[in-house]
C-alpha cells in the first residue's frame, strides 16, 4: 500500500520552486469567491510536509497494486460516482431527535422502507453500480443486469434487491434496486482501536471516523456484508462499509460490472 496525499494551499513561488525541484506537478487554480491563487497538487508517499504553510489541506488515501487487491481474501466496496437523487426522504430515513436540557440531537439512518427516485439514473447502459449522496458510498443502487448476474453466479446470495419506488406514483421504477445486505458484521468483530471517535454532545452517542484500511476481527464464509452503522463523518448520518470477497470482485469484473466501483483489500486479524 502507498499513500496519495491531496495537497491545497495558497499560492507561492516558492513553494512552486520546491515541488518543481523535486518533480511534482501542480496545478495554479482560482478561488471562484475571492479570486485569489492557490496551489493544488497530488503525490505519492509525500514526506516534505515541512515545506508547506501552515494554511495548507492535506487529505490521505491508499493507494493498492493490483497485486496486493488480487491477493486480498476481503475487500471493501464502494461506489465513487452519484447518479441516484431521492426524493421523499421522510419517508426513507429515521430521524431520531434526543432533548436534553433545551438541545437537541439528530441521528439518520435508513428505516428500511423504500427509497425514492424521480426517474432512474442514465447510462445505465454503461454503469450497473450506483450510490447516491444522501448514504454513504458503501450503499449500492444497481440494474436488472447486475441482480441477473449476481443471482446467476451467487444463487445463494445473501442480498435483498430492492424496487426503487417513483415519486410520482409509488410504483417500482424500471430496472433500478437498492441492494440490502443480509450479514451484519458486529462492533465487536471490527478493529476501532485507532479510530478518531465522534461523541454526541447531547446524548452521548458515539460513533467512528471511518480507517483507511478497515481490519476484522471475524471469519465470515458469506460473500457480501457490511458492518453495524458505526461511521460517520461527525455529522448526523451514521453508515455500514461494504466487505465482499475476492470471489465477488472478479465475478463483477469478469462479467465487466465494475465499472464505477472502487475495491480495496480489508486486513483479518
Amino acid at each position: 500500500m502507498r499513500i496519495k496525499s491531496h495537497v491545497a494551499c495558497m499560492f507561492s513561488e516558492e513553494l512552486s520552486h520546491e515541488l518543481e525541484k523535486r518533480g511534482i506537478k501542480f496545478s495554479r487554480e482560482e478561488n471562484p469567491f475571492n479570486g485569489e491563487a492557490y496551489l493544488v497538487f497530488d503525490a505519492l508517499d509525500f514526506q516534505d510536509g515541512h515545506i508547506l504553510p501552515p494554511d495548507a489541506i492535506v487529505s490521505s488515501s491508499p493507494v493498492y497494486s493490483k497485486k496486493e487487491l488480487d491477493n486480498a481474501d476481503l475487500l471493501t466496496c464502494r461506489c465513487i460516482n452519484a447518479k441516484v437523487t431521492l426524493e421523499k426522504e421522510e419517508r426513507s430515513f429515521c430521524i431520531v431527535e434526543v432533548y436534553e436540557d433545551g438541545a437537541k440531537a439528530r441521528h439518520k439512518f435508513p428505516s428500511g422502507d423504500p427509497f425514492y427516485v424521480r426517474t432512474a439514473p442514465k447510462h445505465r447502459n454503461t454503469q450497473d453500480f450506483f450510490r447516491t449522496y444522501s448514504l454513504s458510498d458503501y450503499d449500492l443502487f444497481c440494474t436488472e443486469r447486475a441482480k441477473q448476474v449476481l443471482l446467476g453466479c451467487f444463487p445463494d446470495i445473501e442480498v435483498s434487491f430492492n424496487r426503487v419506488l417513483s415519486s410520482k406514483n409509488d410504483m417500482p421504477v424500471d430496472n433500478l434496486y437498492y441492494l440490502g445486505i443480509n450479514e451484519i458484521l458486529a462492533l465487536d468483530e471490527i478493529d476501532l482501536s485507532g479510530a478518531r471517535r465522534f461523541r454526541c454532545p447531547v446524548c452521548g452517542k458515539e460513533t467512528f471516523a471511518e480507517p483507511m484500511q478497515l481490519a476484522i476481527k471475524a471469519k465470515p464464509s458469506s460473500i457480501i456484508m457490511k458492518t453495524t452503522r458505526c461511521f460517520s463523518y461527525g455529522g448526523n448520518l451514521e453508515y455500514s462499509t461494504l466487505v465482499v470477497s475476492q470471489r465477488f470482485r472478479k465475478a463483477l469484473i469478469e462479467h465487466n460490472l465494475s465499472r464505477g466501483l472502487i475495491f480495496e483489500p480489508v486486513i483479518e486479524l
